[in-house]
């Protein structure tokens, strides 16, 4: 078999290299006026000798050019120097925050125990409050009875003195009705200071 001279063109190339018309060259194809062969859904013209047979298109594929393998970016010694400082600002930024969390978290468990302990400190002091008022209300009621108990006293004693028609006898008795209440009286006073002294 002879050896062709020509070369499959497609559709568009056929047309750019002989200067024809894009519609001509396709009324020609229809025509049967050119060679057509269809391969991986293109349509190829033959352009050469036409008594000998042309040859296998070559796929769409091997008329692709190479892809070119693009060199991997790489940023400027300056932008890597200021990407490594970012990066350590923001690592020292992220430390502190943590201690600074920590921290925090501390101060407000301290605060909440110091809470919780002063009001344990408040609840024994109201208690003891109550205590003392129990104690100063019983304290007020033994001296309002020594005191009722002092006036029969001097009212006994002076009946006494009355009936022994003596001044003096009636005297007496207000003095020692007196000096029985007043005694009474600091004895009370007394143990209500030392209860109060015990709070």
């Amino acid at each position: 078999m002879a050896k062709a001279a020509g070369q499959w063109f497609t559709l568009r190339e056929y047309a750019e290299r002989f200067r024809l018309p894009l519609a001509t060259v396709q009324k020609r194809v229809e025509a049967g006026e050119l060679v057509k062969k269809r391969v991986d859904g293109l349509n190829y013209l033959w352009a050469g000798e036409e008594e000998v047979v042309p040859p296998e298109p070559a796929p769409a594929a091997a008329f692709e050019p190479e892809p070119v393998a693009s060199p991997e970016f790489q940023p400027p010694a300056a932008s890597q120097e200021l990407m490594l400082r970012t990066d350590r600002a923001l690592s020292l930024v992220e430390k502190s925050l943590n201690t600074f969390m920590l921290m925090h978290r501390e101060v407000v468990k301290e605060k909440e125990r110091r809470l919780l302990e002063l009001q344990g400190q408040v609840r024994e002091k109201e208690e003891r409050r109550r205590e003392l008022e129990k104690i100063l209300h019983q304290r007020e009621q033994e001296i309002a009875d020594l005191k009722m108990l002092a006036g029969l006293l001097e009212d006994q004693l002076r009946r006494a003195g009355a009936e022994a028609g003596s001044a003096l006898a009636e005297d007496k008795a207000r003095e020692l009705g007196d000096l029985i209440q007043d005694q009474l009286t600091y004895l009370m006073e007394d143990e209500m200071v030392r209860e109060l002294t015990k709070a």
